[in-house]
């Protein structure tokens, strides 16, 4: 759910914290500041649906397939249909959090 969230955030325009992504070994996997995700989460609550599937084998496949019937906007990875907008927004955060104070 926390990828959701970071691209969900992105999308609505919220940005991470300035530099929170510094010194970190992964600098893709920014966050937002602990009201905003609060505010995101609401969002979340208040606009979507959620529906879980239980699947044992070829989740890679059934994913793949899923990906290419629905092309869902918000899902960019292995995605034939997604964004490049949502690609640069998501961009423009990871830039934000990288960034140093000065």
């Amino acid at each position: 759910m926390y990828l959701w969230r970071s691209v969900l955030g992105a999308v609505l325009g919220f940005t991470p914290e300035q530099c929170s992504l510094v010194g970190k070994l992964n600098q893709n996997n920014y966050k937002f500041s602990k009201i905003d995700e609060k505010k995101i989460i609401t969002w979340i609550n208040e606009n979507l649906m959620v529906n879980w599937v239980s699947i044992e084998e070829n989740l890679a496949g059934i994913e793949i397939l899923l990906l290419q019937m629905h092309s869902p906007l918000l899902n960019i990875a292995r995605n034939p249909g997604s964004l490049e907008e949502i690609r640069q927004q998501r961009e423009t955060c990871k830039n934000i959090a990288r960034e140093h104070k000065y």
